[in-house]
């Protein structure tokens, strides 16, 4: 919230609401919801405004002491067939 009362790129309450907050805790992250508006409604200003604040909550992040996980996903395989040798066809011999 500091970032965002502080910057002269977002309007500000009691103008427009604006809030962050934690919206809910799923399985593999902590969603915060974070309600403002810019003043520009330039779409490259816009962007280059959603950059920063972005970045900022990085930044705060990591100044904590945490950072963000990267997604990953996990694939576990039971079994192999070891009496076959894998055959590569290339993309362009499986198309004739």
């Amino acid at each position: 919230e500091h970032f965002i009362l502080g910057s002269e790129d977002f309007a500000q309450p009691p103008e427009v609401p604006m809030f962050v907050r934690i919206d809910r805790f799923n399985d593999s992250s902590i969603d915060i919801m974070v309600y403002c508006f810019t003043k520009t409604t330039v779409w490259g200003e816009w962007l280059e405004i959603k950059e920063k604040l972005a970045y900022r909550i990085k930044e705060i992040v990591e100044e904590a002491g945490t950072a963000f996980a990267f997604p990953s996903q996990s694939v576990y395989v039971e079994t192999v067939p070891t009496d076959q040798a894998e055959v590569f066809v290339p993309p362009s011999a499986k198309s004739n």
